[in-house]
């Protein structure tokens, strides 16, 4: 039987990898847009959501590279999930 770390040091970050690099790919050296959301679920909890864009003057599609559930939300709580998106 593995040990429990092993997920964790084999298999997420070759998951990451696989995910952040077609991002970054499409990306590549051009301008980019971020575009930060914050809305309420139907269970009254606050989520925040952190996409970003090429900005490239063509229509293009977004990706989502950050969501998280906030338990209230401010100026505070939103730049600091910026920063650590």
């Amino acid at each position: 039987m593995p040990d429990e770390s092993a997920p964790r040091k084999n298999y997420i970050p070759n998951s990451y990898k696989n995910v952040t690099d077609p991002i970054i790919g499409g990306v590549g050296n051009d301008y980019v847009y971020i575009t930060v959301d914050e809305t309420t679920d139907p269970r009254g909890l606050a989520v925040a959501n952190v996409s970003i864009g090429k900005l490239d003057g063509t229509p293009g599609k977004s990706c989502l590279v950050a969501c998280k559930e906030l338990e209230y939300t401010n100026y505070e709580t939103i730049c600091q999930f910026i920063n650590s998106s």
